[in-house]
């Protein structure tokens, strides 16, 4: 269940959150054993890096509840008290971290489609759990029709079962019920009830479940240890159950060699879920592969028209095959969908500036404009320096820019179009060496070789040279 957890350098955060999140739970049951104030703000400590690591951890203090419940039989003031302090951390750096996350377009939704939602990814988790074969890093997203019947087939069944081990507590004992309550809690902030990051993209990851899955596998754990009366037993147990996974887990990391292999089979299975798509052309890109991730894309466009996101990935293919045309046509289109994001209108410029003989008066405005907005893009503001210092009469301006953004990032930070073009701007005004670094990093990092960029070197090469080296 966690390869990802471990293969994909992405999610290495969930080991950190985990090894937080044990840490503070271990601390908190020394302080039980006895109450100091040093390990009690061990706990405290830990818990507030397992919150800063992933904000999944905000279920902690309910966890904290419920294993003192197991133990007790109730839950007393005096530990809600106590977990007071961990509760505001947790719900203040959730509330902050949710701030940065708005809740999207087309996953606003009315709270019996929540329901619902939290209902099927309850039983998908479990489902996973139990029968681990099938990973994917995206899965198709649900049908939520809150007026058919059977969409709360999946919600009614986590409650009935939630009913029954209640009742049946104090013949199974405890454990059962609080390992299941520690399984739906922690699981709860990635059901559905709440905006998380991914939310877009997918309504279920397999790998979500690295603290969850805790309280199921110490279940196990001890029914296995009370059942397996004899040592051969329990390693024929052991065995079947270990051998499985490994098996399992061997054909799952090989998905992680890179993109292309990671995402191949959510496309295969699933050829309509819009992101793995998109992360396939990207992953076939990477490859070298461009043609074969444009027919990607032209396929999803054909289903997702409205995403600027899938335009600006295909306008990117057309560029890197050289076909400059398609490629801004494909990022005007971008644009177009969302002009907020100023990515696509650089890539335009970009685009054109690798023209022997570019002229971007007409995207000045239009530039301007947009840097308003984003004057922090590096990428946008190189635009703009490059297209006003082609324009004779605003040189000077062009100039000024280009030595703000040099003042703002080192050079190896600019990207490489505008980075050639101010040395150009250097060379004509006779600083042939410094025009000379810049143009040579430049024509290092360009998306592809320049006909005019190796001529316009060549001159600052000789310019750069004393006289009596000519040849």
């Amino acid at each position: 269940m966690q390869i990802s957890s471990v293969a994909w350098v992405v999610e290495r955060k969930d080991l950190l959150t985990t090894l937080f999140y044990l840490l503070a739970f271990g601390a908190w049951l020394r302080f039980e054993d006895r109450s100091t104030l040093p390990r009690y703000g061990l706990a405290l400590l830990c818990f507030t890096l397992a919150m800063l690591s992933k904000s999944m951890s905000v279920t902690w203090p309910v966890a904290v509840l419920i294993y003192g419940w197991y133990r007790t039989g109730r839950v007393g003031w005096r530990l809600v008290v106590k977990l007071l302090p961990f509760f505001s951390i947790g719900l203040l750096l959730a509330f902050w971290g949710s701030i940065f996350v708005p809740s999207p377009e087309r996953m606003k939704l009315e709270l019996l489609q929540k329901v619902i939602l939290a209902g099927k990814n309850q039983v998908f988790y479990a489902g996973k759990l139990l029968w681990p074969v099938e990973h994917f890093p995206l899965y198709p997203r649900w049908q939520l029709n809150p007026t058919l019947w059977t969409e709360y087939v999946c919600p009614v069944s986590v409650v009935l079962v939630f009913l029954v081990l209640w009742m049946l507590r104090h013949r199974t004992g405890r454990g059962l019920f609080a390992a299941m309550a520690f399984y739906a809690v922690t699981l709860s902030p990635i059901l559905g009830l709440v905006v998380w990051s991914l939310l877009t993209k997918t309504v279920a990851q397999d790998h979500y479940q690295y603290v969850s899955s805790v309280g199921p596998f110490l279940l196990f754990a001890y029914a296995a240890e009370r059942l397996c009366s004899r040592r051969w037993v329990y390693a024929l147990l052991l065995f079947c159950v270990l051998t499985p996974c490994v098996v399992f887990s061997q054909r799952h990391v090989r998905l992680y060699q890179n993109a292309e292999t990671l995402f191949r089979a959510s496309y295969e299975k699933y050829p309509t879920i819009d992101y793995a798509a998109v992360y396939y052309a990207v992953g076939l890109s990477e490859n070298g592969k461009h043609q074969e991730a444009l027919v990607v894309l032209d396929k999803i466009l054909v289903l997702y028209p409205q995403v600027a996101e899938f335009w600006a990935t295909k306008g990117a293919e057309h560029l890197w095959l050289g076909q400059t045309a398609e490629g801004i046509q494909a990022y005007q289109r971008a644009y177009a969908l969302n002009p907020i994001e100023v990515g696509s209108l650089s890539e335009i410029a970009t685009a054109l500036l690798y023209d022997d003989a570019p002229n971007l008066d007409a995207m000045i405005p239009q530039l301007e404009e947009a840097y308003q907005r984003a004057s922090q893009d590096i990428r946008l503001a190189g635009c703009l320096a490059t297209a006003l210092s082609l324009n004779p009469r605003r040189v000077a301006e062009g100039q000024k820019m280009f030595e703000a953004i040099l003042r703002r990032v080192p050079p190896a930070g600019v990207p490489p179009v505008p980075l050639y073009y101010y040395g150009k701007l250097l060379l004509s005004q006779s600083e042939a060496k410094r025009a000379l670094s810049y143009m040579r990093m430049a024509q290092q990092r360009a998306r592809r070789p320049v006909v005019s960029w190796q001529e316009s070197i060549a001159q600052a090469q000789k310019q750069a040279m004393p006289i009596g080296n000519w040849k």
